[in-house]
């Protein structure tokens, strides 16, 4: 660089801009109240505090810390996991009441941080029911844990599976109706049909019927010596016999 026009002899310089695009943790349930019993023992999860980072690398992990508390020491009574969760050390006896200040920042240079304020109420264990209503509502009005959400999944799966078996369990009902009735149907069909069993059975009596006549006939026209006065009875009876006779539709020689 230089002051002096006409020379040749400059420098160059370069300029870089670069956006780190750091920004801070996003809490979704800053506001948070979690119930206790009186007899909760140390390592029990209360709670977790749900928080977001839409950054990427260093900028995007997100660390929490209990910054203060309206106890005298915070860290003997509750303390916080990397995943957000508060964790009782030792139960508080004095206090039923405690709002902790939770620091939820992330691992950037400088570092983005954001404030969650976390309410415990202790109660008593037959309270327990009651708590664990109001502390249902208040999630919902907030934000739901991932515990709870993990738990409505998995119901809806269960109802899913159960209604599917359902539909299963009806559309092989309905299928085997379907095949029964068509069974009956045919069955009915080849009992009507012509050339049916009970027909054919009705022919082939029948036609042995016809034929006994014609033979009882034949043996009435012969002269048999020494019987011809039975002779022509023999005819009157084969005669009258063949107007019953329905007809048959087979064909037949003798």
């Amino acid at each position: 660089v230089t002051d002096r026009l006409g020379l040749k002899d400059m420098a160059r310089v370069f300029i870089s801009i670069a956006d780190i695009n750091d920004n801070a943790p996003q809490v979704e349930n800053d506001a948070t109240t979690f119930y206790m019993d009186f007899n909760c023992e140390p390592g029990t999860r209360l709670g977790q505090v749900l928080a977001q980072d839409r950054d990427s690398g260093r900028n995007g992990e997100i660390v929490y810390r209990i910054v203060g508390s309206t106890l005298n020491d915070t860290k003997k009574h509750f303390s916080v996991d990397a995943e957000g969760w508060i964790i009782t050390s030792i139960v508080p006896r004095k206090s039923a009441f405690t709002t902790l200040y939770l620091a939820v920042a992330d691992r950037g240079w400088p570092s983005q941080i954001t404030m969650a304020t976390v309410n415990i109420v202790q109660v008593e264990p037959s309270e327990n029911d009651t708590a664990s209503a109001s502390l249902s509502s208040a999630a919902s009005k907030n934000s739901v844990s991932s515990s709870t959400r993990s738990e409505h999944a998995r119901i809806n799966g269960i109802l899913i599976l159960i209604g599917l078996l359902a539909v299963c369990c009806a559309a092989i009902l309905v299928l085997s109706y379907q095949l029964w009735k068509a069974r009956r149907s045919l069955r009915s069909n080849l009992s009507q049909a012509p050339g049916s069993a009970c027909q054919y059975q009705y022919h082939d009596y029948s036609y042995n019927k016809v034929i006994s006549g014609f033979r009882a006939l034949r043996q009435a026209r012969a002269p048999v010596a020494g019987h011809e006065p039975a002779t022509q009875q023999k005819a009157d009876l084969g005669a009258n016999w063949l107007a019953t006779v329905p007809p048959t539709p087979r064909e037949f020689n003798d």
